[in-house]
């Protein structure tokens, strides 16, 4: 494509600017997704270990 002498880097102006594209908010939608699944999965993590633990207890008690 040819670009008028006075139009060059015409494109590259608009998009440096604080306009915030589709393909933006798609990473950010997935960036923010991604940390909510690590915060569940840690407190998944959490009940997992306090459910081992109270096993545990209950199978010394019966034990």
């Amino acid at each position: 494509m040819i670009v008028p002498a006075g139009e060059a880097g015409h494109g590259q102006e608009q998009q440096s600017g604080a306009s915030f594209t589709w393909t933006d908010w798609e990473d950010l939608s997935s960036h923010v997704q991604d940390l909510e699944l690590q915060e569940v999965q840690q407190e998944l993590n959490i009940i997992a270990r306090e459910m081992d633990q109270e096993m545990n207890i209950i199978a010394c008690e019966m034990g």
